[in-house]
């Protein structure tokens, strides 16, 4: 292989490019059959500039390749790029498409040589000014399925139609009942039954097809969020079928807009319900795209990247795969210019451990912690989400941002959200990073004295074993109210420490939280009193909050309006996807003082919940001896999350430790 690969000269920018032999040149040159042929060439990548075009695409199953001729020698790719280069040299057959196709192309896995590491790392650092310099990025999908055609054309469709309507007011306005293929119940028992493996499926198979384009491998890889997000100009290639991006675009950024809006009634129920929902694909994601994209296209190219950048976009890409774990934090360095090379030749763990100690030093805080700790993996599917193949050993400190892309729910918990070490921030720095630990100090706030995790079934009995095991109930019904709550609302119009009257925020939060627990408990929601042990409304609000009755008559009339006629029921909606979220992603804990919270769902009894300077929520820690401790992970403790518990601190400095994290 040294043989086809000469060596790069680094001072000029030198980088390859590669032509794919059209078949009736092909014949003249080898003598390989139909096996595909290319050339491959060295260009100096300013000289090339807006002269190629840049491939993006999954490699696939390493072990499952196929051999095409690079000037004249026999190279294994994977079987996904051989089917695009296969398709590229078709359809360079096509006059009209010859002047398109007959462009060099960049492509990573044959480009650069796989087999030096030093290469990888220099071409890898340049990745950013290669796909910004590419004429056009093509997006490869995949080979042709029964799907393919189907969602491409109701895209491109749906797109103009949606551009034709942009100037109306109703986003709902370019919809009419001669679409019947988009709208109507037309998925027979075959059909569906050809989408048995979506999580969600509609009764109208041509988005059923779409949501199978969603569903590709494609969208969930990291390298392929760089890639998009520095493209001056990008194609979608699913087999034969070609779309741009911006049509695609143009109908996610619709059914944002839809959001709130009654669809006509010849839209069946259940697609309008997930339509509403946006059941199709990862929001965030798409949200975080489109604002990445534009702030890079707003930056000065030759600008030195910011270190904050880098970390953020890490977090952003949490949930994708990439083949070396390595690329969780170096796929997205291109979109930064961070002046950082990426090293291939040292182990994931260090690459992995270098980055937190690099996040740390940079923001000056512990906010890494939000996404480390070695409690985080869900307990009840650990066959399931076990999936650190790579066997990592890492400092319980440091993110392993491989196993992250399979716990959806990590994160849920932000720092940015709280200020539990309100009093230790201007008292204490928040620590260092060495080569061996994270130091950190602050406060043991109490010892774990249960843990445990929730089904939707124990979920009530939960709050009824709760607010009944105290002799002041309505005390205990505030802070279960702000348990389930987090504190911290899904829309600005409710959020604990930002309301003043907070008889508002108790009967706003707990109208929604009620009917919330009649739908994950399948139960009307005028049957949760009975279930949390009471004899009446007006016995739980008496009971619940110490109001009389009067008094909470007038409130609910009150909060009634704000949550329906202010809000919309789409709240509501929100809040039940937070509290299942929560029963699968975190633990209930109490503390030994009687305080409740979330915590790890591999929190166990004696450990111990504290607050360390430079970070914003309480930590599990898990003591070995001494001042050495082992991170379990992030908390939520009612009561404690605005500073509460570090006030005074700083007339008190008996009161801090030192806490040794390995």
């Amino acid at each position: 292989m040294d043989l086809l690969y000469e060596q790069l000269d680094v001072a000029i920018g030198q980088i390859r490019l590669l032509y794919v032999l059209p078949l009736v040149e092909a014949g003249h040159l080898f003598a390989h059959g139909d096996t595909t042929q290319c050339l491959l060439t060295t260009v100096r990548a300013v000289e090339a500039e807006s002269q190629y075009d840049a491939l993006s695409y999954t490699w696939g199953n390493p072990t499952v390749t196929r051999t095409i001729i690079v000037n004249g020698y026999e190279l294994k790719v994977t079987e996904n790029l051989a089917r695009f280069l296969r398709e590229w040299r078709q359809r360079s057959m096509d006059n009209d498409a010859r002047g398109f196709v007959n462009r060099p192309l960049w492509v990573d896995a044959v480009c650069i040589n796989q087999n030096n590491e030093e290469e990888k790392s220099v071409q890898v650092q340049q990745m950013g000014r290669i796909y910004r310099s590419a004429a056009r990025t093509l997006s490869w999908l995949g080979e042709s399925t029964p799907f393919s055609s189907i969602a491409m054309g109701a895209l491109d469709e749906m797109a103009r139609e949606i551009v034709s309507n942009r100037e109306g007011t109703d986003p709902t306005g370019w919809m009419n009942d001669e679409q019947s293929h988009l709208w109507s119940n037309d998925c027979q028992a075959t059909t569906c039954k050809m989408h048995e493996n979506l999580l969600f499926t509609t009764t109208n198979h041509v988005w059923n097809c779409i949501m199978e384009f969603f569903d590709l491998t494609y969208w969930g890889r990291a390298w392929i969020f760089q890639e998009l997000c520095l493209a001056r100009e990008i194609s979608l290639w699913y087999g034969h079928k070609a779309l741009q991006l911006s049509s695609l675009l143009e109908v996610l950024d619709w059914r944002r807009c839809v959001q709130g809006h009654p669809f006509p009634s010849f839209v069946s129920e259940k697609l309008g319900q997930i339509l509403h929902l946006g059941g199709f694909i990862n929001e965030t994601y798409l949200e975080n795209f489109m604002r990445i994209k534009k702030e890079t296209n707003s930056k000065d190219k030759e600008a030195p990247g910011n270190l904050q950048d880098w970390i953020s976009y890490v977090i952003v890409i949490k949930h994708l795969e990439a083949t070396d774990p390595r690329d969780k934090v170096y796929s997205v360095l291109g979109i930064t210019n961070c002046d950082v090379r990426p090293n291939y030749s040292i182990s994931v763990e260090s690459v992995f451990a270098e980055f937190a100690r690099i996040s740390a030093r940079s923001s000056c805080n512990l906010s890494l912690l939000d996404f480390s700790g070695l409690g985080i993996m869900p307990v009840r599917e650990e066959g399931r989400f076990s999936m650190d193949v790579h066997h990592l050993f890492l400092p319980s400190w440091v993110p392993n941002w491989d196993t992250l892309r399979t716990i959806g729910s990590v994160g849920l918990l932000r720092s940015e959200d709280w200020r539990a070490d309100a009093g230790l921030r201007d008292t204490i720095p928040f620590g260092f990073v060495g080569e061996n630990g994270l130091h950190a100090r602050g406060i043991a706030l109490d010892i774990v004295a249960t843990s445990q995790s929730l089904a939707s079934d124990d979920l009530l009995e939960f709050c009824r074993n709760y607010l009944h095991g105290s002799s002041e109930p309505h005390s205990r019904g505030k802070e279960l109210v702000r348990f389930l709550y987090l504190d911290t609302g899904l829309t600005s119009q409710l959020k604990y420490h930002q309301i003043e009257d907070k008889s508002e925020f108790y009967i706003d939060a707990f109208g929604s939280i009620s009917s919330v627990l009649g739908r994950i408990g399948n139960i009307p929601e005028r049957e949760i009193f009975h279930m949390l042990g009471f004899h009446s409304s007006g016995d739980m609000f008496q009971r619940f909050f110490g109001w009389g009755q009067h008094e909470w008559c007038t409130k609910i009339q009150k909060s009634t309006e704000r949550r329906f006629h202010t809000w919309g029921r789409d709240f509501e909606v929100d809040l039940a996807i937070q509290i299942f979220k929560l029963m699968v992603a975190y633990n209930v804990f109490t503390l030994r003082e009687g305080r409740i919270g979330w915590g790890p769902p591999r929190m166990q009894v004696g450990d111990i919940v504290c607050i360390v300077s430079g970070y914003a929520l309480p930590v599990a820690l898990r003591k070995l001896d001494g001042s050495t401790y082992r991170y379990v992970g992030p908390c939520f403790v009612i009561g404690i999350m605005g500073g509460e518990a570090t006030e005074g601190v700083a007339v008190d400095p008996a009161r801090i430790e030192d806490f040794n994290l390995i």
